[in-house]
């Protein structure tokens, strides 16, 4: 197999994988790596959406805290929500 590994700025690898006894034309390898970069944009932007979703949940839960409606005892919505912006963050990088 003939392996293509392509770099983005996403810091992400990808790597094309094309059997030796196919030939390409360059508009079909052009196509398949705007499909790949198609992908990997459309993957960060739900991540954002996620990230952002993650922190209005950590705002909320913030500002019901100093509003007295939560407890030290249910801490654990925090922690969930603060575990999963990191991660998110996380995969990113």
């Amino acid at each position: 197999m003939m392996e293509m590994k392509l770099q983005f700025s996403t810091k992400q690898d990808t790597q094309l994988i094309v059997p030796d006894d196919v030939e390409q034309t360059e508009d079909e390898e052009r196509a398949l790596l705007l499909h790949e970069l198609s992908k990997i944009n459309e993957y960060e932007d739900a991540v954002e959406k996620y990230r952002k979703i993650a922190q209005a949940g950590i705002a909320q839960w913030v500002k019901d805290f100093k509003s007295g409606h939560i407890k030290i005892s249910s801490v654990d919505d925090l922690e969930k929500l603060i575990k999963i912006d990191l991660m998110l963050q996380k995969q990113k990088i």
